[in-house]
């Protein structure tokens, strides 16, 4: 993450006037306020051009109303809009507070249960052990143990 985001540079009154005329706040100071600019292709967060570079919405929402440059720290949503730009909506954090926060609002992925082992044997009910949160095959285990009880004698 150290040194992956551009810092941003003072924006003059024409840039703040412009970024601030792509912003919805017609719902009020408590809503989203979505971004009606351009945005990335890929994740759909909001863009914005300073000179020859674009910079993230959301970051440069959070430089204008704090006067802090967000530097190496993410600029994560309560709001889970990734083109909400209100500042009230906004917090610092890093990668592991973002994951975090979005498993405590039930946004994590869920893993798909493995049916099989990494030799190929089913898991059933039958055929898992289960040990606390962990979940082994049964028969790997006792060709694990054959094979010890075998080396030792």
């Amino acid at each position: 993450m150290i040194g992956k985001n551009k810092l941003i540079p003072h924006l003059k009154q024409t840039q703040l006037d412009s970024f601030l005329s792509k912003v919805d706040r017609s719902g009020g100071i408590d809503s989203c306020w979505n971004w009606t600019g351009s945005r990335k292709a890929i994740d759909s967060y909001g863009k914005f051009p300073l000179g020859k570079k674009f910079y993230i919405a959301s970051r440069l929402a959070y430089y204008i109303c704090y006067k802090k440059d967000p530097a190496d720290w993410l600029v994560c949503h309560k709001c889970d809009n990734p083109l909400c730009v209100n500042p009230n909506h906004l917090f610092l954090g890093t990668h592991s507070d973002n994951m975090h926060d979005m498993k405590m609002k039930g946004r994590a992925p869920r893993q798909p249960r493995k049916t099989h082992c990494i030799r190929g044997h089913a898991l059933t009910p039958e055929n898992t052990r289960v040990q606390g949160n962990k979940h082994s095959c049964k028969k790997c285990h006792y060709i694990r143990s054959k094979a010890r009880l075998s080396a030792s004698n």
